[in-house]
């Protein structure tokens, strides 16, 4: 099907028992493999046993320079910084995973300092998903999303390679405007899920899970996959009423989960502007 990518993520992937031949097996089949993990566990042999199986990236999940910014969402910094460490006597491609949140956004520019530092490639900025109860503490408003394009636009300079999560669409569009190839939520267009029990999800942040016989029935034959292609023309306000609906489409489980509604628009949207053309 011409897939490239298969990322390996979790949960914890160094956890799962066959993660080496998995790794294998995507490079025998010419494609990429890319793994997101807390550090935990990642030895020096361990790293070894990696390379040596043809990882193809891994990204270090790192919320804060600090230990007290990290903690303030999520445990084991120094697991992070360990495993970080061990990653620069390497010529493994490794990055940092961030997740942006009110309580870390200027600690940015530092973070940015820090893996440069530790030769990281890259930083990988994500959206803060809802929790298992749909809340989202923490989350991005305008002010701090506009100090965050800031920072990355004032960083771009400093070498350090920064990408964006497509899902975090609307951060794309504060930086970017509709400049750029900023598509949205890419769920059941470019990128589907399997869980580790077998079964097939959109993506792994919305779960609607289905048993199929392959990926390429699961992926032709989905009825929540055919639904997700057609968010264009049934989201809700304000996103229908918003000139960056088509090069933003934000993300489908964070609204899905806050809102209750599959087509939910992004209420209190940050970067909303209304159309001209359009009819409230």
């Amino acid at each position: 099907m011409q897939v490239k990518t298969i990322a390996l993520s979790g949960g914890e992937p160094l956890l799962y028992p066959d993660l080496d031949y998995i790794i294998e097996l995507v490079g025998a089949l010419g494609m990429t493999s890319v793994m997101a993990t807390c550090g935990a566990g990642l030895s020096e042999k361990r790293i070894g046993e990696l390379k040596k199986a043809g990882l193809g990236q891994i990204w270090i999940s790192l919320n804060g320079s600090t230990k007290d910014i990290h903690e303030k969402s999520r445990d084991g910094y120094i697991y992070a910084i360990e495993a970080l460490n061990r990653l620069k006597g390497t010529d493994l491609f490794y990055g940092i995973n961030w997740v942006a949140r009110k309580d870390n956004t200027d600690d940015f520019p530092n973070l940015v300092d820090l893996a440069g530092e530790l030769k990281a490639i890259a930083i990988n900025i994500l959206r803060l998903k809802p929790d298992s109860k749909s809340h989202a503490a923490g989350a991005l408003d305008g002010e701090h999303l506009s100090r965050l394009a800031a920072y990355v636009r004032s960083c771009k300079s400093s070498g350090m390679g920064i990408f964006i999560e497509k899902c975090f669409s609307i951060l794309r569009t504060g930086i970017y405007g509709s400049k750029g190839l900023h598509t949205g939520c890419p769920a059941g267009r470019d990128l589907m899920a399997i869980s580790a029990d077998g079964h097939f999800l959109p993506c792994r942040h919305l779960y609607h899970g289905e048993k199929e016989s392959s990926i390429e029935g699961y992926w032709n034959n989905s009825s929540v996959l055919d639904r997700l292609r057609g968010t264009e023309e049934n989201i809700e306000y304000p996103c229908r009423d918003c000139t960056h609906l088509p090069h933003c489409r934000t993300c489908r489980a964070a609204c899905q989960k806050l809102y209750g509604s599959f087509y939910a628009g992004e209420k209190n949207c940050p970067i909303y502007e209304e159309r001209r053309d359009c009819i409230v």
